[in-house]
């Protein structure tokens, strides 16, 4: 739902401001020469067993509750070149867990994605990306809590993206426009017990975003890239508080907005054959409108492994630590003279041999650690299983 400051002409316009690039497309597709190609289609679906150690995320020990997973994934792909200069892309996605005896942890989501891609004076090209989508997604991120809190929504991401080769230099421009619709509102949350008769927040917002990429191939081996990221983001309903009072009802608030400013650096580097190293390094800062009290800086380091054991084995090893300092966000549990940071620890595995053709045996591992100096965000979440792909 959009927010009821907007009127119904400004709405109108910002749709059709959207339309324009679909309209530009659907001008080329029709004035462009059928290309003599055949389509092309793919599909890949992944199934997974897995165990999970803290489905909930909750923060104390007496109240983690484990639980076997079913996931499964799909997604099909649809490729056809019209012409020299236009390439269609459409891209159908599929997912669900199953929670064995913990229906409440359920989740799915499903997508459609249509990626244009039009080619100019050999070197650059313009990519669109259109997706529509429902999912459920678990609001459970940065407080460890046993609340349960999957809600499901329908998103709207449309990205317009400029990208120019240079030799080895590549250059990226893109803006983005996201809209996120819960269908909760007015309902009550439920938890382990039962329902309750805490009322849920609506998370209803949308975002204006745009970035900037340089990515140089030193050489065969080696490349580097840079990226620059900022979103400004809008909430229907949700609210920040003052600094002074916090959270508290009957103390002043505003309806919630935020720029967030984000700059990556990427090293990868093949140092065997296929076998390759990745470091990523990013940084980000939030400023929220209201006294910048859900504001924060945010630092994240990733080491990223890439294994070719050979035509029928490979294997993935990441880790990545970050952290989260929020500069005026205190809460009752350390005080009003500290302020809330947060450190995360995660580590991932995944190992893939062939079976047969088309079949692959996956082996996969996640430990996921949170802490902070206040213990309500503290969890700790390990999954591990093992699963099948089917790529066609």
């Amino acid at each position: 739902m959009q927010s009821h400051s907007r009127s119904n002409h400004e709405i109108r316009h910002h749709r059709v401001w959207w339309l324009l690039p679909l309209a530009a497309i659907f001008v080329v597709t029709i004035s462009t020469p059928s290309f003599a190609r055949r389509p092309e289609f793919g599909l890949r679906v992944t199934y997974n067993a897995l165990y999970e150690s803290n489905i909930y995320h909750s923060f104390a020990d007496t109240n983690q509750s484990q639980a076997l997973v079913n996931a499964l994934t799909a997604k099909g792909s649809w490729r056809k070149k019209q012409s020299r200069h236009l390439l269609h892309r459409v891209n159908l996605d599929v997912d669900y867990d199953q929670y064995v005896r913990n229906e409440n942890r359920n989740q799915g989501s499903a997508g459609i994605s249509y990626e244009p891609r039009i080619t100019y004076a050999r070197h650059g090209r313009i990519l669109l990306l259109a997706d529509i989508a429902r999912r459920q997604k678990d609001l459970i991120d940065d407080s460890g809590q046993s609340l349960t809190r999957t809600l499901t929504r329908s998103e709207i991401d449309l990205v317009l993206t400029h990208r120019y080769d240079l030799g080895h230099l590549r250059m990226e421009q893109k803006i983005g426009y996201e809209n996120l619709n819960y269908d909760e509102r007015d309902t009550l949350a439920v938890t382990q017990s039962g329902t309750t008769n805490v009322h849920l927040t609506s998370y209803d917002y949308h975002a204006v975003t745009a970035g900037f990429l340089v990515n140089f191939d030193f050489s065969s081996r080696l490349e580097a890239r840079v990226t620059l990221d900022t979103e400004k983001r809008d909430y229907d309903e949700r609210k920040t508080y003052t600094v002074q009072y916090g959270a508290t009802i009957g103390r002043p608030f505003a309806i919630r907005n935020f720029r967030e400013n984000a700059v990556g650096v990427r090293v990868a580097y093949l140092f065997y054959r296929e076998n390759e190293i990745r470091l990523d390094a990013d940084y980000t800062r939030r400023t929220d409108n209201f006294e910048n009290y859900y504001g924060y800086d945010h630092r994240q380091y990733k080491a990223t492994l890439s294994l070719r054991w050979g035509p029928s084995q490979d294997t993935e090893i990441s880790f990545r630590f970050k952290n989260k300092d929020y500069p005026n966000y205190h809460t009752r549990n350390i005080g009003t003279a500290r302020r809330v940071h947060i450190d995360y620890a995660d580590l991932q595995f995944e190992h893939h041999v062939l079976l047969v053709r088309n079949i692959t045996l996956n082996a996969y591992l996640r430990n996921y650690n949170k802490v902070s100096n206040d213990p309500s965000f503290d969890y700790h979440d390990l999954v591990a299983g093992t699963g099948l792909i089917f790529s066609y």
